[in-house]
């Protein structure tokens, strides 16, 4: 295998410019996370995957956090020395993800389409394990960069409508259409795509969280664990941003029970309310902590604002 990690140059003298151009087609489509360079009759292929990370020589990945937050299964595409096998779904530990894993010690069978069940298929798995936390850990970072600018946006009453209908299809065919008439609550595609890009990060965490935080004594020696304890996915009525861990200490400050509230910065604050603005916000509270801690605030007016 050593010749696969250097330069593949390939040409097909002869051959009908058509021809050339469907084998050219045909690599691009199959070729990713190799370690060779490719180049085919002076052409080179380049890598989709060129941000990819390695766990080890025979194992690179390419994992990203999932269009839709609320995936039941990550869809991964995998390779074998730099070459197309097949799609997978699978239920992966922590998160659901989507992207590209490489593995050379895959054992396949005789169609090279397909991945032969045993060692080197939980060899796989455990690899897996080990990248989602990964992106994991990084995406709680890219979280705690910027939960004042999500908190900024909730601010303002027609991005937080869209955080409560959690930016579904119909407000992204509307809100392109007004954004670029100038008549949306963002200023520009680009402050669209930033607030829904929050928005499915921020969703994507929560359910991440849910029914695998224990307590912070228990999780603090092991990532994502850790982590995630520290990142910022809920806010308080003032705007302040809370992590799982703040919202744990005011629980016990507060003698076990976490007081909610839908409006936003009420006057008389005597102590920290956890904002809820939308049915959303209050369901992965619930589903971090339970529902038998969570309380309404006795200034929760059940207005829309």
């Amino acid at each position: 295998r050593t010749w696969w990690y250097t330069e593949l140059v390939f040409a097909t003298p002869g051959a009908s410019l058509r021809w050339r151009q469907k084998a050219l087609k045909l690599v691009r489509e199959r070729f990713g996370l190799g370690q060779a360079s490719l180049t085919i009759d002076g052409v080179k292929v380049g890598d989709p995957y060129r941000d990819a990370e390695c766990l080890s020589p025979d194992c690179c990945y390419a994992l990203r956090r999932p269009e839709n937050p609320d995936l039941e299964k990550s869809r991964l595409a995998i390779y074998y020395l730099g070459i197309f096998v097949c799609n997978i779904e699978e239920q992966t530990s922590w998160a659901q993800v989507e992207g590209a894993v490489r593995y050379d010690g895959l054992t396949l069978d005789a169609s090279a389409e397909k991945i032969v069940k045993g060692l080197s298929r939980r060899h796989l798995t455990e690899r897996l394990r080990e990248a989602v936390r990964r992106v994991v850990c990084r995406e709680a970072r890219t979280q705690n960069s910027n939960a004042g600018r999500i908190q900024k946006a909730l601010k303002n009453p027609g991005q937080r409508q869209r955080w409560r209908r959690r930016f579904n299809v119909v407000d992204r065919a509307m809100i392109h259409l007004f954004t670029t008439i100038g008549w949306s609550v963002f200023k520009d595609l680009k402050a669209r795509d930033t607030f829904r890009e929050d928005l499915s990060r921020t969703l994507w965490l929560r359910g991440v969280c849910a029914g695998r935080l224990r307590s912070y004594n228990q999780d603090k020696h092991s990532d994502p664990a850790r982590t995630l304890w520290k990142t910022k996915l809920f806010w308080a009525s003032n705007g302040r941003p809370l992590s799982p861990l703040n919202i744990d200490r005011l629980r016990r400050e507060n003698s076990g029970v976490i007081e909610v509230r839908k409006i936003y910065n009420l006057g008389y604050r005597p102590r920290d309310y956890i904002w809820v603005p939308a049915e959303h916000d209050l369901n992965a509270l619930t589903a971090i902590f339970g529902p038998n801690v969570i309380r309404n605030s006795p200034f929760n007016l059940n207005v829309s604002t």
